[in-house]
């Protein structure tokens, strides 16, 4: 995000509302680790417009995010498996 698509990406996180966006490469025993921080007046509907959006950043941005992290749109907008709260196995 610092080179080419520099102005596009801030644009695009402008645009949807998004703050302070800081993303760190952590180191840990597991190997790497992507740690996201986000700031903005709605969060939620900030993750839920950029899960939907058609700008061309965004959905290039988003193809990249399934592609390196696994994440998904409807993770994005608090839907699907792997929102985050805790699970409990189907034997428990």
């Amino acid at each position: 995000m610092a080179a080419a698509r520099r102005e596009e990406h801030e644009r695009s996180r402008r645009r949807l509302g998004l703050h302070r966006d800081v993303v760190s490469l952590m180191a840990t025993l597991r190997g790497d680790f992507v740690a996201p921080y986000h700031e903005a007046d709605d969060l939620a509907r900030m993750f839920r417009d950029f899960a939907t959006s058609q700008d061309p950043h965004d959905v290039w941005f988003r193809d990249k995010m399934i592609e390196f992290h696994g994440l998904t749109p409807e993770m994005l907008q608090g839907r699907g498996e792997n929102r985050g709260e805790a699970r409990t196995s189907d034997t428990e």
